[in-house]
């Protein structure tokens, strides 16, 4: 049997990274990263627990992934067992890992498997820290950057807890179409520095959190939650 590892990694306290996860990606033939330079960094802070070299990293991004994949498919037919790791957080969830995980289901070999080895996400920290109702929500992960489709995505998302990855160089931008869009009542939670010493959730109306200095608070990616359940009473 050979198999793809998707490994989730820390989003940032490098302490969250699972011990088999670590074993998991030490025992591979080939680890595919967004950058190489990112997970060697990782790795590097956890290689005296083992007695060996980690494996070869190998680049699988946006850019490349079209002339990656078919390489990689070639790896696992040939008998070698490759983990995908994002720069942070959990493959696949807004990352090119998708693609990947399609065309190995395509070739619907019984010999090559998908294995999850779970661990850190921003989404979950987020939707807790956000104080809104978490037993239903939406991942609309990151939106379109045009203004026309983002405002018309932000007025049909569905009436529940909504998380939105976002830059914080847009996240004014953000609030001000949903203010536009959703009125200026709309509860949101702005959650930074997750995992870290800092992590912080801004919270408030969309007016509230617009009269912030949001460049000089919010810095580093952040994830926006925003409470469109149904108002009761």
């Amino acid at each position: 049997m050979h198999t793809l590892y998707l490994v989730s990694t820390p989003i940032g306290n490098r302490a969250d990274i699972s011990i088999r996860a670590l074993e998991t990606l030490w025992n591979v033939d080939v680890i595919l990263c967004e950058d190489t330079r990112t997970t060697q960094e990782l790795l590097n802070t956890y290689k005296s627990r083992f007695d060996r070299p980690y494996p070869k990293l190998l680049s699988y991004n946006d850019h490349n992934r079209d002339r990656r994949i078919p390489a990689v498919l070639d790896l696992l037919i040939k008998g070698q067992d490759v983990a995908l790791v994002s720069d942070q957080g959990t493959p696949i969830l807004s990352d090119p890992g998708y693609g990947l995980t399609k065309e190995i289901y395509k070739l619907n070999d019984p010999k090559i498997v998908v294995e999850v080895i779970p661990g850190a996400n921003a989404l979950l920290p987020a939707l807790q820290l956000s104080g809104f109702p978490p037993d239903r929500f939406f991942f609309a992960g990151f939106l379109p950057k045009s203004d026309k489709r983002r405002r018309e995505m932000i007025a049909n998302f569905p009436s529940t807890t909504v998380i939105i990855y976002e830059s914080p160089r847009r996240i004014r931008e953000l609030l001000e179409q949903t203010c536009d869009v959703l009125g200026p009542e709309k509860k949101v939670a702005i959650c930074r520095e997750l995992t870290k010493k800092h992590q912080e959730a801004l919270r408030g109306s969309v007016d509230d959190l617009l009269g912030i200095d949001l460049k000089e608070r919010v810095k580093g990616e952040v994830v926006v939650v925003i409470d469109n359940n149904p108002q009761k009473g």
